[in-house]
């Protein structure tokens, strides 16, 4: 069972693009570290997964419902749904 969906997510600010066409997938029971230098997008790909960054394009899903078009208080509801931890 698929956890949380990531298909084809497009990120920039402003000309800088962080992200083009990123996917994958997380099933449940599986554990997913990212790893890269400071400034490759990993904080900017975890928050848009867990709604606190926008998307450009592309689509998110956590079990199997679509959350990246969801309101700032439906958002919410999802986030204490699971956990997550940033690198400071």
């Amino acid at each position: 069972m698929k956890i949380i969906e990531v298909k084809n997510l497009h990120k920039a600010f402003g000309e800088k693009k962080i992200h083009t066409g990123v996917s994958f997938h997380l099933n449940k029971g599986e554990t997913l570290g990212l790893l890269g230098n400071s400034g490759t997008g990993k904080s900017v790909l975890l928050r848009s997964v867990i709604g606190l960054d926008s998307i450009d394009s592309g689509e998110i899903y956590f079990q199997s419902q679509r959350i990246d078009t969801l309101t700032e208080t439906q958002s919410f509801k999802v986030r204490t749904r699971g956990s997550y931890a940033f690198q400071n």
